[in-house]
């Protein structure tokens, strides 16, 4: 998924995503990530990894999909964008890849680990996944978009609003932006 800064970038690759907020003893940890490829491109992803036509990739075809196709995405902090307290925090890192195909799409699950775990009473979380070139659209899921794991100590909640304070191309399309708000049960 080779993404380039161009001006005359439009989408050409879709994701449907999906966020699952890790915590651990009542903190933050991680942000799973689930990523639907869009029909198109997952074609080309099977073509190329899957040419057998088995309907699955093998281990060796996800080391050189995840090496060709989805590390390049650390320049990019792998379209991730975290904020706590306003303050933007760099993914540089992530784990727990896979890659599968699902009812004929190609389906992305890795993990971002945070520094250090984030009480999220008292710190705003503000959650993206976009790529600032548009050459990648990415969008929640309509359906179930935001999944908590491990255990919350506080009572959160989460929404998802366009984020209006971030244009893409050219102001024609805007980000939706995930916030975690959370408070002591």
């Amino acid at each position: 998924m080779s993404a380039t800064a161009n001006t005359d970038a439009h989408p050409h690759v879709w994701i449907e995503t999906v966020a699952t907020f890790v915590f651990d003893r009542g903190k933050v940890v991680g942000i799973k990530l689930e990523w639907t490829l869009d029909e198109f491109f997952s074609e080309s992803l099977i073509d190329t990894f899957d040419p057998k036509k088995k309907g699955r990739f093998d281990e060796k075809a996800v080391k050189e999909l995840y090496k060709r196709d989805f590390d390049n995405l650390k320049n990019s902090d792998y379209f991730i964008h975290l904020s706590l307290a306003g303050k933007k925090l760099p993914i540089r890192e992530v784990s727990d890849f896979s890659a599968a195909v699902v009812k004929g799409r190609v389906v992305y699950r890795f993990t971002a680990r945070l520094p250090s775990p984030v009480d999220p009473v008292g710190t705003a979380i503000g959650l993206s996944v976009y790529d600032e070139s548009y050459f990648v659209e990415v969008a929640f899921a309509e359906e179930d978009p935001i999944r908590f794991e491990g255990g919350a100590d506080a009572l959160c909640r989460c929404d998802v609003r366009e984020d209006r304070n971030t244009p893409l191309y050219f102001g024609m399309a805007f980000p939706q932006q995930i916030r975690l708000e959370c408070r002591r049960r």
